[in-house]
């Protein structure tokens, strides 16, 4: 399917997915601002559901354009932890990295490895103190990432 950036304002910019043409506007999509015309316009679709921008490592579900309040730019992946957790700092989608899998950032760990740990009965803890190169923040935003995952299959 055909995808491109097709026009670029002050206000967000349109890309065209195959036959039909959206727009990403900055006060949904923030990290875009500001950046040059090369940099929004490189784009891949990963996915029927998914676009990519490898330069800029950022991952965004292709509904998250049509709603963006379905899908915050910040997501608490527990409720009282009190601080917001933003799972694109920590998490990245490279195609060379584990055949494109979501990846904790810097390392060969996906992010269903630490879904199903968490599954298995592995608190974050246990998990932190087992890959010492690993962060409660990164098991956070492992979390986070599969929240938002799971809320666009709606």
């Amino acid at each position: 399917m055909p995808i491109r950036v097709t026009d670029v304002s002050r206000h967000g910019f349109r890309i065209s997915i195959g036959e039909r043409e959206v727009c990403a506007w900055f006060r949904d999509f923030p990290w875009f601002e500001g950046l040059s015309i090369k940099e929004i316009s490189t784009v891949e679709l990963i996915s029927p559901r998914h676009l990519y921008w490898p330069e800029l490592d950022v991952d965004l579900a292709v509904d998250s354009l049509d709603h963006p309040d379905r899908y915050p730019l910040v997501s608490r992946s527990q409720p009282g932890v009190g601080r917001d957790m933003t799972w694109s700092d920590r998490i990245a989608v490279d195609p060379d990295v584990l055949v494109g899998k979501p990846v904790v950032k810097g390392t060969r760990i996906a992010v269903e490895f630490v879904i199903d740990l968490m599954a298995r009965g592995w608190t974050p803890e246990q998990i932190v103190n087992e890959y010492d190169h690993l962060t409660t923040e990164d098991v956070e935003a492992c979390l986070a990432y599969a929240d938002e995952l799971l809320r666009a299959e709606r």
